[in-house]
C-alpha cells in the first residue's frame, strides 16, 4: 500500500506505522522524491527525519495499567492484549504495561494474546484467555480494537463487574461499552488530533516549512466515574 501510495505521486504521504523496520526503506524513498511525509501514532526509526504526531506511548500504558492495578486493589491475574507486535507503539505500551505490573507483587500477568488490531479477534482471544483462566480479573490493552473485543466477550460470557478493563483510545462502541460499565475506563490518544495535525503538518512542508520533529497530541483518560484530560 505504501508503495502505491509513492507511486502515484502525492502531495504527501501520512502513515500509521505497524512495522517500522520494514517500512523504513520506502520512506527514506518517499523522502528522496521530494514527498512529505508524516508519521501518526508510531515512532520512527532513528535516522528519518520526518515528523511524528503522537503521544508518550509508555506514559499511556503507565496511566492505564497504574489504573487497573487500584481498581483490582493491588492483587489479582490480569492479561495484557498485544493488539500488532511489530507496532512500535503497541510494543511500547505492552512493555510499560509490563513494568507497571512488576512494580506490584500482588499483580500476575498470566497471558498476553495477540489481537493484531482487529475487534473480531480480540474478542476471540479474550474469550479463550478468560476460559484458560477462570480467576482472571482485569485487561489492559496495546491498541484500540483491544478495549471493545475483550467487552464484547466479557459480555457473552456474563462476567460483567468481575472482569475489569482499562482500554485505549475513544472509538464510538468502546465509550458505549465505558458507559454500560462493562468497560472501566480508557487512555485516548486524541486520533482527531492526530489526523488534524498530520494534515497540517503535510500542508506546511508543501509550502516549504521544514517538517516539525514531534507533535504530542496528549492523553485523555474517559471513564465511567471519571472525564478529564
Amino acid at each position: 500500500m505504501l508503495q502505491a501510495a509513492i507511486h502515484s505521486k502525492p502531495s504527501g504521504i501520512t502513515i500509521d506505522l505497524l512495522d517500522a523496520d520494514r517500512l523504513s526503506s520506502l520512506l527514506k524513498q518517499a523522502q528522496l522524491q521530494g514527498i512529505p511525509v508524516t508519521v501518526f501514532d508510531s515512532e520512527l526509526p532513528a535516522d528519518l527525519g520526518i515528523t511524528s504526531i503522537g503521544n508518550d506511548f509508555c506514559v499511556q500504558a503507565s496511566i492505564a495499567a497504574e489504573r487497573l492495578v487500584k481498581l483490582l486493589g493491588g492483587q489479582g491475574e490480569v492479561a495484557i492484549m498485544q493488539g500488532v507486535p511489530t507496532a512500535p507503539n503497541h510494543a511500547i505500551r505492552v512493555e510499560c504495561h509490563r513494568k507497571v505490573f512488576a512494580r506490584h507483587p500482588g499483580i500476575t500477568v498470566v497471558a498476553s494474546p495477540i489481537d493484531g488490531d482487529n475487534i473480531a479477534t480480540a474478542e476471540q482471544m479474550a474469550t479463550a484467555t478468560m476460559r484458560r483462566h477462570p480467576r482472571l480479573k482485569g485487561w489492559v490493552v496495546s491498541d484500540a480494537g483491544g478495549g471493545i473485543g475483550i467487552g464484547r466477550a466479557i459480555q457473552a460470557l456474563g462476567k460483567t463487574g468481575e472482569v475489569r478493563v482499562v482500554g485505549l483510545d475513544d472509538l464510538p462502541e468502546l465509550v458505549q461499552l465505558i458507559r454500560s460499565g462493562v468497560v472501566d475506563s480508557t487512555a485516548a490518544t486524541k486520533p482527531r488530533s492526530q489526523g488534524y495535525w498530520s494534515v497540517l503538518s503535510l500542508w506546511q512542508q508543501g509550502l516549504g516549512a521544514p517538517p516539525i520533529q514531534r507533535i504530542d497530541t496528549g492523553i485523555a483518560v474517559q471513564g465511567s466515574a471519571t472525564n478529564h484530560r
